[in-house]
């Protein structure tokens, strides 16, 4: 595919138009079978209530509910955890809506926090900084030492530590 790590120091391929709709594709075959779930509960008790008047307790309708979050739950960061990437940068966002989302999905999404994505290969870290900061030319021209090894690695960046040539650290 076209986002995986190159080794060599080459640059991924940018996704193809192909990819990009597999990868959206993929999110939302997970997500529509959660999103179905809570729908057919909200049909079942509207339908029970509405049309049967059959009274349910807000606790019965409290636990449903909690069934229905905690399999969701871990669809839906299943599905995240697979496609990484932006994906993990929203379930990020979104661990931090307790207030919008409940507890269950709060949970186990703050989890991605602590998740250590794919460490990109030193050549490849070498050529980004080169190509992107330095418009091509040698680290050396800006560093007097570049570390290959990262201090840190999240969803979507990671940080390597560097000694400037006029002796700061950064």
């Amino acid at each position: 595919g076209g986002g995986a790590l190159a080794n060599d120091g080459e640059m991924p391929a940018a996704l193809t138009p192909g990819e990009r709709i597999q990868r959206t594709l993929k999110f939302w075959s997970g997500i529509v079978p959660v999103l179905g779930a809570y729908f057919a509960l909200q049909t079942s008790l509207a339908l029970q209530r509405d049309v049967l008047n059959r009274a349910i307790s807000d606790e019965e309708e409290d636990r449903l509910y909690g069934v229905i979050h905690e399999a969701g739950s871990d669809q839906v960061v299943d599905t995240i955890k697979e496609l990484k990437g932006y994906y993990i940068k929203s379930g990020q966002l979104i661990s931090t809506r307790t207030d919008l989302f409940p507890e269950q999905y709060t949970s186990k999404l703050v989890k991605l926090t602590d998740s250590v994505g794919d460490v990109m290969p030193p050549a490849l870290v070498r050529r980004v900084v080169s190509e992107e900061l330095l418009a091509g030319a040698p680290l050396d021209v800006l560093f007097e030492s570049f570390d290959d090894e990262p201090l840190g690695s999240a969803s979507i960046a990671q940080v390597h530590r560097a000694k400037l040539r006029e002796g700061r650290d950064v």
